[in-house]
């Protein structure tokens, strides 16, 4: 079942709720529809990211997730960080690559 109108209202109420959150902590957030968010069976959300450092949250209906750089948690850093924030998420997928071919060798 695709989202309800009932969920999809909550849901861009809660990113409008985050984006003035965030803009009071310094963030210039842009918004764009979560994957498959229209699709059946998959949750309607919103990702958002700030257009100076990168930070990043997802919102849906009574939930929020972030990536490597937390907008709920950190404040913005300024225009032109989020270069750092591209290099700190690269070298965590290093990290979980690795981490999973050692799991898949030592599974064998």
């Amino acid at each position: 079942m695709s989202a309800t109108k009932t969920e999809v209202a909550e849901v861009k109420a809660a990113r409008d709720d985050w984006d003035r959150r965030l803009t009071a902590a310094g963030h210039a957030m842009c918004w764009q529809l979560g994957a498959n968010a229209r699709r059946r069976g998959h949750a309607y959300f919103w990702d958002g990211y700030c257009a100076h450092c990168g930070a990043e949250i997802s919102v849906g209906v009574c939930w929020t997730t972030a990536g490597v750089r937390d907008a709920r948690r950190v404040a913005c850093s300024g225009p032109g960080t989020a270069v750092c924030t591209e290099i700190e998420a690269a070298r965590v997928s290093e990290q979980i690559v690795a981490a999973v071919e050692v799991f898949l060798w030592e599974t064998r």
